[in-house]
């Protein structure tokens, strides 16, 4: 396929690339009507090919190709396994809010924005708010108890949507996992249980489930970005401290329906790479360890850079290649995970204190730190009668005094 074939060595060639994808519905002799989908694309070459920047490249010298390509083609293109192709299919089937966003903007920008066209993408969610599965499936099969037909075992007739009637367990309903209820089907027939409309509602459940979850861990994480890290001592565990970079990446992580995950900070190779440098690099040192909050947050920095800079190609790079507003996404995420250290301490009893948890009384996410895992220079000094820490991460310290912290897996 030529369009694949020119996209795929584009990035070696161009210097700027953009891809239009526009559906059209015709209509033949025979009344069928068949989609076709024109491709455009608009390349731009400029350093290296005598131009001083893309955008004199696309004034003297832009190349613009058209393709157009069958029903058939089009979805057997969407199967190809190219790396750019969610991209494509999130933009066409309006997966997404920011492609959602994205078109419509679009469409105003060119004049064709119809006040009717954000109705397509509301459905019937603006109209009752989606149910758990568990909620589905009992409204779906028509739940009915037959006196007579009620053993010992406490078995119920159920009507299912296909007409035929079977036995259920209400016990064995009740205790099912969303999967058993999504593939349950007529024991007679083996339609399933819940229909395609079953199957959207759920679908659209959960994603009000991942945008109520990061809504809650968003709200905690924009309250650590106020308080800031303060200049504190932490006497901290390896765990933990991965724990509080999970967690801020967690607070920072939007929902796949807001954003796909091809265009997510969190998920991308960056975001990895700064991971795996700093587990690295704690793995290197004897736990527990001792230093200022802020002195944890700098040497953090320092370390990915560090390990950026060893990966960017060309080697002799001045400025590390990211994805725009990472860099603000980095210090962002790395100061929510110390601040989360210094301010989210709790060192309360009990199994519902354990390890990462929630506290009802402030909406807050917590994690397990016995007392004095977080305390003022001055405390510090005065508790073990000696001098404050050096003011490096590079001087973290083992104590004879420490604390025996639990050593918990991840």
């Amino acid at each position: 396929m030529s369009l694949l074939n020119n996209i795929n060595r584009l990035g070696q060639e161009a210097d700027a690339t953009f891809l239009s994808l526009l559906p059209h519905t015709t209509q033949d002799l025979d009344d069928h009507c068949p989609t076709v989908y024109w491709f455009r694309q608009n390349t731009y070459y400029g350093h290296g090919y005598g131009f001083d920047s893309v955008e004199a490249a696309a004034v003297e010298q832009g190349l613009q190709e058209d393709y157009c390509l069958m029903e058939r083609d089009f979805y057997k293109l969407l199967r190809s396994g190219a790396s750019w192709i969610p991209l494509l299919e999130d933009l066409f089937t309006r997966k997404s809010d920011q492609a959602c966003l994205y078109v419509q903007a679009g469409l105003e920008t060119g004049g064709f924005y119809d006040p009717d066209y954000a109705l397509l993408w509301d459905g019937p969610w603006n109209t009752r708010y989606a149910r758990p599965a568990l909620t589905i499936f009992k409204a779906r099969i028509d739940h009915i108890i037959n006196d007579l037909n009620c053993g010992e075992d406490d078995m119920a007739q159920l009507k299912l949507p296909s007409g035929y009637w079977t036995d259920y367990d209400a016990e064995e309903i009740k205790n099912a996992t969303v999967k058993d209820l999504e593939s349950a089907c007529c024991q007679d027939c083996n339609a399933l249980v819940l229909t395609d409309e079953d199957q959207n509602e759920l679908v659209w459940w959960r994603k009000l489930t991942g945008r109520q979850t990061y809504g809650d861990h968003e709200v905690s994480g924009k309250e650590l970005d106020k308080l800031g890290v303060g200049h504190v001592t932490l006497f901290l565990d390896k765990l933990t401290l991965l724990r509080a970079l999970l967690q801020a990446g967690v607070s920072l992580r939007l929902p796949r329906s807001a954003v796909p995950k091809q265009l997510s900070l969190a998920d991308c190779e960056e975001t990895t790479t700064a991971f795996l440098a700093i587990r690295q690099y704690i793995d290197q040192h004897e736990w527990p360890l001792a230093t200022f909050s802020d002195s944890l947050y700098e040497h953090l920095k320092e370390v990915v850079a560090k390990r950026l800079l060893e990966m960017a190609e060309p080697n002799n790079v001045i400025v590390i290649p990211s994805p725009p507003g990472w860099e603000v996404f980095l210090l962002k995420w790395l100061r929510r995970a110390v601040a989360f250290l210094v301010h989210r301490a709790c060192d309360e009893n009990g199994w519902q204190h354990r390890r990462m948890h929630w506290h009802d009384d402030d909406a807050h996410v917590y994690y397990a730190a016995p007392r004095g895992t977080v305390m003022s220079v001055a405390a510090r000094a005065m508790q073990f009668g000696v001098p404050a820490l050096d003011d490096s991460f590079d001087d973290l310290s083992t104590s004879d005094d420490a604390i025996d912290v639990e050593m918990e897996d991840l």
